[in-house]
């Protein structure tokens, strides 16, 4: 009886964290074996190999397996509890976001002009690929862009995408004027540097104002933008 309430506490937990039934139950029985091989992880979790290979994948890029090699073995192991306590850290700021965000995209979802314009798009990105394509789009703007910068661009992008679109702004003759804060100074990479004279920054420290994520204005686009490094 014990043990059920303590597997069944355990999956609840695993499935909030992000996972579904079957990997869960994949993690549970990799838990139990300790490292293993996907052989040993197979008889224990009844589940056929052709399956577990391709469950086990989707479960390393949510970060919750990792692989070993050992004596020439591929190993399949569950995370130590620090990498299980930063997952769920990283979704309470992610929470935090979204709670912190939704009187701003109800405003903008309920405005006049959004309600009005039949052209007004709501549009989401995921991933590196889409903070790219949010931050290149900055590109078609015909007015000044305007914003509070949360962290260097070249931590979400790239360092190599950065300076392609660094020059892509100056040759279009594009400027920007943003607000930074303690953690965009704290965490600023000095391998880049933006044109002082397109790219004029204002510093408030975040006593006055805490900027937790990325925002660009301009024309008739508002861009919201949250990554976390690594």
């Amino acid at each position: 009886m014990v043990v059920y309430m303590v597997n069944n506490k355990l999956k609840t937990f695993l499935i909030k964290l992000g996972l579904d039934n079957q990997e869960s139950d994949i993690f549970a029985s990799l838990y139990r074996l300790g490292p293993a091989t996907v052989f040993q992880l197979a008889k224990e979790s009844k589940i056929n190999r052709t399956t577990l290979y391709r469950r086990i994948e989707e479960i390393q890029q949510k970060g919750l397996l990792e692989t070993i090699v050992e004596e020439k073995r591929l190993l399949v192991k569950t995370v130590d509890f620090a990498q299980l306590e930063n997952l769920v850290l990283q979704k309470a700021d992610e929470a935090e976001f979204l709670q912190k965000n939704i009187p701003i995209i109800k405003s903008l979802l309920n405005s006049e002009y959004g309600m009005v314009q039949p052209g007004t798009k709501v549009l989401f990105y995921k991933g590196q690929e889409g903070i790219r394509q949010m931050v290149w789009h900055t590109l078609r703007a015909k007015s000044e862009i305007v914003g509070f910068t949360f962290r260097d661009l070249t931590e979400a992008v790239g360092l190599k995408f950065a300076s392609r679109w660094h020059e892509e702004f100056l040759v279009r003759g594009l400027r920007m004027r943003d607000i930074i804060g303690d953690e965009y100074l704290n965490n600023q990479k000095k391998e880049f540097a933006y044109s002082r004279e397109v790219f004029q920054s204002r510093y408030l420290p975040s006593s006055i104002l805490s900027i937790d994520h990325q925002t660009d204005i301009y024309d008739d686009v508002v861009a919201f933008y949250n990554w976390h490094e690594g």
